[in-house]
């Protein structure tokens, strides 16, 4: 198992293959939030529109970003390691896997501490994107665990770390809940 490289505020326990699914899942439907969506339309939202949306929604997700201005090249990092996360899940997803994975992987440095942890060499956005990279490479050895949540107005990418792979939703206490309660309401219904 690799060392968390991600620095992380609030939930210090969120392991850096977490993380990557935070950003794997800045682009989802309005049912994804535990909250009522703030968007108009029932339209995909995408949190890595703009800097100050990517903030907000790393903020949410206790996710320390650099404090670096974020510019268009970061933003295409993370909407690269984005797309890697998805090609995970996609039939033939393996080339673009290889082929979106290769300019972050070029770049990244890595060096040990005096704990012998590997950490990024860099700090700031390179350090960022270097200490995600080696979780997308752990992701995909557990390729056969990622799954989409059922809930068509979410679509958020997840684990399933069910001894049985048996989950179908991102989270239980909402998606599930939602769709057990909508359910019951058409079974009520007179």
């Amino acid at each position: 198992m690799l060392v968390n490289m991600i620095p992380v505020t609030g939930r210090a326990d969120l392991p850096g293959i977490e993380a990557l699914l935070s950003i794997a899942n800045s682009r989802h439907g309005p049912g994804a939030h535990a909250w009522p969506s703030r968007l108009s339309s029932d339209a995909v939202h995408d949190h890595l529109e703009s800097a100050d949306e990517a903030r907000g929604y790393f903020a949410e997700e206790g996710i320390a970003l650099p404090a670096q201005r974020m510019g268009p090249r970061q933003l295409d990092a993370l909407r690269r390691l984005r797309e890697a996360t998805w090609a995970l899940v996609e039939a033939g997803g393996v080339a673009r896997l290889a082929r979106l994975s290769a300019p972050l992987v070029s770049r990244a440095r890595f060096r040990f501490d005096q704990t012998g942890s590997l950490q990024p060499a860099e700090s700031g956005w390179p350090g960022f994107v270097a200490g995600v990279v080696p979780s997308l490479f752990e992701l995909s050895s557990l390729r056969e665990r990622l799954k989409i949540c059922r809930n068509p107005e979410c679509g958020w990418l997840f684990l399933d770390r069910t001894r049985n792979q048996n989950r179908v939703w991102c989270d239980m206490s909402f998606c599930g809940n939602r769709a057990k309660v909508s359910r019951h309401s058409r079974r009520h219904r007179p």
